[in-house]
């Protein structure tokens, strides 16, 4: 009888695992069932055809009809999920509050001169035809710049993801430098055209699917039925302009767990003991503080190196991010920390067909909120003579180290712009002008942090992707974007592309026979 019992249990569990086995890895549903079609597409540089894609602004007759979900954000978390979903046949509205998709994968130009918005953009060599890597972003399409597994750098040699991003390497998680360290074994890519490519290959994927990309669209809170679920976001353009309501079954915040939480959700669910306890475990991370410098002259004719620079004063990274961190505002300028340059004309080898005999340099450094506080609320570009002059201290101190470092482009600087933590606030809706999300200090990957700060959030059908599902910069944000397609989907979208991965392999292999 005991025998007959245990053999029926067996059978039970066996079954159970083959059900779920089959629901997570059917061939129905995989959106990486197939390879790529074929090479990268030629590259695209008329502005016209790029504004119709990367600047479609918002209006309700635009809206898809029998959406599937409505992503909020451009960023590469929002991107990520929303072409993996349409990959799967869903149709997704992605709804930016910038005039231009991508968030920090958008570019801008001025006087002639092209810059990314996020400076350290480099993505790991991984499977050509990965969700968020579209056509010219697969491998052919991005440009490989080896030796990337130790960042060059002057000065000290420990915690430089987290210095970058604010973190002190005493506070720091080790695992999460590990793996920026794999990240970057084999080197890294950079896209062809620059990171706006990203998502002007995602949206025309995202469209052919019956969805939209539509910019201008700055979403105000998240519909909520009376049963407590999610099903859809309100669009309001401006304090004077008509609410416009979006409906869809599944909603997707690419707006920081911040946001989300405490600003798009109704108040009486901003107070839900699941939604409180994940406020509870994070904190807002450091603000950022940009300098574009535009240069005369090519990359070539200039020798700037496709390189990432982190210069430090000196070797105690700890000490310097503690005493950098408890500055008073007057005392920032002469005491700056940490700099971080980047010259993207310099890995892109369409730069100079573009922008032919100009090329730019990117410098970073981390910039408490706090800082630029008293300007909050005022308009940008308005801000007054006191901010301006305030930035501007910041940013000639900070272009003056570098050209200490490069002293051959002094009389080749043709201008430069600053951004701020407020810069930030305003064009990436960054809380507190943090471009990395949540603080990614040793306490934010915790067993418990990291097992609460997933896709799946306390209020049913409401995800959300991004960074702070898994961690800062690009590569963070496309995981995050990952794991919330995975849950969504219901499916083990890793084992899907490493059978797609095994897939290219073999037909290469034939191909090379």
């Amino acid at each position: 009888m005991w025998a007959t019992l245990l053999l029926l249990l067996l059978a039970l569990g066996t079954l159970a695992l083959g059900l779920v086995a089959h629901r997570l890895l059917a061939p129905a549903g995989n959106p990486f069932a197939r390879p790529p079609p074929g090479p990268p597409r030629p590259l695209v540089t008329d502005t016209r055809a790029r504004d119709k894609v990367l600047k479609r602004g918002f209006s309700a007759q635009r809206v898809p009809a029998q959406l599937d979900a409505v992503v909020i954000g451009s960023g590469m978390g929002g991107l990520a999920a929303a072409g993996t979903l349409a990959k799967a046949g869903k149709r997704v509205l992605v709804l930016e509050q910038h005039d231009q998709a991508g968030g920090c994968c958008h570019t801008f130009q001025e006087r002639g001169i092209e810059f990314d918005v996020a400076p350290a953009r480099p993505l790991r060599r991984g499977v050509p035809g990965s969700p968020a890597l579209p056509a010219p972003c697969r491998q052919g399409g991005l440009r490989h710049r080896p030796g990337g597994t130790v960042p060059r750098r002057e000065g000290g040699h420990q915690g430089v993801h987290e210095a970058l991003q604010g973190t002190a390497p005493q506070d720091s998680s080790f695992m999460v430098n590990v793996l920026m360290v794999h990240h970057y074994q084999r080197g890294a890519w950079y896209p062809r055209g620059g990171g706006s490519e990203i998502a002007f290959h995602i949206a025309p994927l995202i469209e052919r699917a019956g969805g939209a990309v539509l910019v201008r669209a700055p979403v105000t809170r998240i519909l909520v039925s009376s049963a407590g679920t999610a099903v859809g976001v309100v669009v309001q353009k401006g304090p004077s302009e008509e609410e416009v309501e979006v409906f869809a079954p599944l909603v997707i915040s690419d707006a920081g767990v911040f946001n989300t939480f405490s600003k798009l959700l109704p108040p009486p669910l901003r107070s839900h003991p699941g939604v409180r306890s994940r406020l509870a475990m994070v904190r807002h991370g450091m603000g950022s503080f940009l300098v574009f410098v535009g240069l005369r002259g090519s990359a070539a004719e200039l020798a700037l190196p496709a390189t990432n620079f982190w210069i430090y004063p000196h070797n105690d990274l700890d000490g310097m991010m503690t005493h950098y961190a408890s500055l008073s505002r007057d005392d920032v300028p002469d005491n700056l920390a940490m700099m971080f340059i980047t010259f993207p004309a310099a890995k892109d080898p369409t730069y100079e067909q573009r922008h032919p005999g100009r090329s730019c340099m990117t410098i970073l450094t981390m910039a408490r909120y706090e800082w630029f506080e008293e300007w909050a609320g005022t308009r940008t570009k308005h801000r007054g003579p006191d901010y301006q002059q305030y930035k501007l201290a910041i940013a000639q101190r900070l272009l003056e180290r570098a050209l200490q470092r490069f002293p051959h482009l002094r009389d080749k600087v043709e201008f430069m712009e600053a951004a701020s933590p407020l810069t930030n606030q305003h064009y990436l809706a960054a809380p507190r002008g943090e471009m990395y999300g949540t603080e990614h200090d040793v306490a934010r990957f915790s067993p418990a942090v990291v097992a609460a700060m997933r896709a799946e959030t306390p209020v049913k059908n409401l995800y959300l992707t991004g960074q702070d599902v898994f961690s800062c910069g690009l590569a963070g944000a496309l995981h995050g974007g990952l794991l919330c397609a995975s849950a969504v989907l219901g499916r083990l979208l890793y084992l899907d592309l490493l059978l797609l991965k095994k897939k290219i392999k073999r037909r290469r292999g034939r191909q090379a026979l």
